[in-house]
């Protein structure tokens, strides 16, 4: 059930991180961001996306290259949180067949 649960979990974020990289791109090069994207970012998903997210909203002089390595940033947290949730699965599976 826990097994279930986590990709139940996982398969959520991975929607959201799609949908969000996708319109934070657009976003960027606008310097406009949603409400529901940006609460999505904070809501979601865990510390480390929203803190990614926080430090480039905070930066007043992104140039093209910065915000390059911004979005790289906050999809590479995003990316971190799915691994984290794909190890705790593998934990689960693992510990079920050698208990």
């Amino acid at each position: 059930m826990r097994v279930t649960r986590l990709q139940g979990k996982r398969d959520k974020l991975e929607a959201a991180s799609g949908r969000i990289l996708a319109e934070l791109g657009s976003s960027m090069s606008e310097n406009s961001y949603s409400s529901n994207m940006m609460s999505d970012i904070d809501f979601l998903f865990p510390e480390p996306v929203s803190k990614a997210f926080d430090v480039m909203m905070s930066d007043k002089d992104k140039d093209g290259l910065k915000k390059k390595h911004y979005f790289y940033d906050i999809a590479r947290a995003m990316k971190k949180v799915l691994k984290d949730i794909d190890d705790q699965i593998d934990k689960e599976v693992l510990g079920k067949k050698t208990a």
